[in-house]
């Protein structure tokens, strides 16, 4: 039968272990909650050195993240155990506590750890940490003392840890919880801003060009890219058209769509050669290239007299030519490497005229990848098919081919974005 003092002691504790569980459920910071914990450990305890070692989801390995004590910090230094070693590992492959007197007694205790630290581990209590039926790692405290003196855990510290490590399991993974909320948070604040940026720079409206239809759609994905287009004059007989692709997702690709257009504009005006422009434009994107990435594009120019387009391709989706009653089919031309992959890439003109109620179709490749839910390709041979033999304006031949995508992937969003311009010329008949 326990002592009066020994009734006492139980009780002082579990006075603690009852508020120290407050205590670390008070925080959602990981690493605010890691030290409480410890802290509260090596109080309860009465332990030389604690530690928590928490799963890698990769390799299953169990790292260090806190440990106090005389060598806690070189321990988390150098600590990292396979699942299944030592005794750590022992206990987060079986899910099961393990107390030892004298540590070098048992043959799964590892003395490396020693040897590395100098410090001398003897008496240990090492006990799962499940939230959840998960497994989260392991708490672990060594070296009981009392007066001065290494003395072995009893089976009711082994319970007390037991619960303490419930406790603590839980507070880590709300606080797990917690960080990953944030993260989420912070990831899509920064898509707001990517899409800001990149929407910035996309025209507000077409302008209105006497015998011609211009209309475009720009639909963001839920990943942000660097998509763009533009149409611009040149000259009162000269409208500059370009759509284009920065490689990647995400604010960087944004930033650099913002700056490849902002360059694009103020050379376009000083160089009126489709091919001269796209050189110099490739030449200014390969000396960025260190950072991994490339533009696609196509770039031309409109006479707005003869309606002749003289047009540079590089590395990008192929235009689509709409006759009503006739066909819609790819436009045959040639195509250069996308813009900063090599230093001395070759382009070549491209030219056509466009007749009295054709259309030119211009696409970035979300248009033609649009998957389904099953995984299946969208392509392009659809947009023959698909499109009626009566005449559409450029509003209504753009919002069709957007609908149709939509109908195909079956979804409110898409991995890529899906920019389009249709560029029209009317009939002599109409205003």
């Amino acid at each position: 039968m326990p002592s009066q003092e020994e009734l006492y002691t139980r009780i002082e504790r579990l006075e603690k272990l009852v508020r120290i569980s407050t205590l670390i459920s008070s925080s959602l910071d990981i690493d605010t909650v890691l030290v409480q914990i410890l802290e509260a450990a090596g109080e309860v305890m009465d332990a030389g050195g604690t530690s928590i070692m928490l799963l890698e989801e990769d390799t299953g390995d169990l790292l260090c993240q806190q440990a106090t004590g005389r060598v806690g910090k070189l321990v988390c230094q150098v600590y990292r155990l396979p699942k299944g070693q030592g005794i750590a590992g022992w206990v987060a492959q079986n899910a099961q506590p393990v107390r030892l007197e004298n540590v070098y007694d048992d043959p799964r205790f590892s003395p490396e750890m020693d040897r590395k630290t100098g410090f001398h581990t003897q008496s240990m209590l090492c006990v799962p940490l499940v939230a959840k039926d998960r497994l989260l790692g392991v708490a672990q405290v060594v070296n009981k003392t009392r007066h001065d003196t290494v003395v072995p855990f009893t089976s009711e510290d082994e319970e007390l840890f037991t619960l303490f490590a419930q406790q603590a399991a839980i507070a880590i993974d709300n606080a797990r919880l917690h960080r990953s909320l944030l993260t989420q948070e912070r990831l899509q604040a920064d898509l707001q801003v990517a899409r800001k940026i990149q929407q910035s720079f996309l025209p507000e409206r077409p302008p209105d060009v006497p015998g011609l239809e211009l209309a475009a759609y720009y639909e963001p994905s839920f990943q942000i890219g660097g998509d763009f287009y533009d149409f611009f004059h040149l000259s009162p007989d000269e409208l500059a058209l370009v759509i284009g692709d920065v490689s990647g997702k995400g604010t960087s690709a944004a930033l650099y769509m913002a700056r490849f257009v902002s360059d694009l504009k103020i050379h376009a005006l000083q160089e009126r050669d489709p091919v001269r422009l796209v050189q110099v434009l490739n030449d200014i994107q390969h000396e960025r290239s260190r950072f991994g990435m490339f533009i696609t594009l196509i770039y031309g120019i409109l006479n707005l007299r003869t309606f002749q387009l003289d047009y540079v391709c590089a590395g990008h989706p192929p235009l689509f030519r709409y006759r009503p009653g006739a066909s819609c089919d790819t436009v045959q031309g040639e195509s250069g490497f996308p813009l900063g992959i090599f230093e001395e890439a070759g382009y070549s003109l491209n030219r056509l005229v466009l007749e009295p109620d054709e259309s030119l179709i211009w696409y970035t490749d979300g248009v033609v990848e649009a998957q389904s839910r099953e995984g299946r390709l969208i392509g392009s041979d659809w947009l023959s098919r698909f499109l009626e033999a009566k005449a559409l304006t450029a509003p209504q031949l753009a919002q069709r081919i957007v609908d149709e995508v939509h109908r195909f992937g079956g979804q409110e969003s898409f991995y890529d974005d899906i920019t389009l311009m249709v560029l029209r010329r009317k009939r002599e008949d109409e205003p």
